[in-house]
């Protein structure tokens, strides 16, 4: 799972999408990072 560390240094790079297992699903961070688990059924 990301720390708040781990998101601030993926902010900083202006990455759009994270994706994570690990994560909540279609969490935005900051108005700014989409996390997508990929594994998760959205249908």
């Amino acid at each position: 799972m990301a720390n708040n560390f781990e998101k601030i240094i993926i902010l900083d790079k202006y990455c759009k999408i994270l994706y994570s297992e690990d994560m909540q699903h279609n969490q935005l961070i900051e108005d700014q990072l989409l996390i997508i688990n990929p594994f998760k059924n959205d249908v």
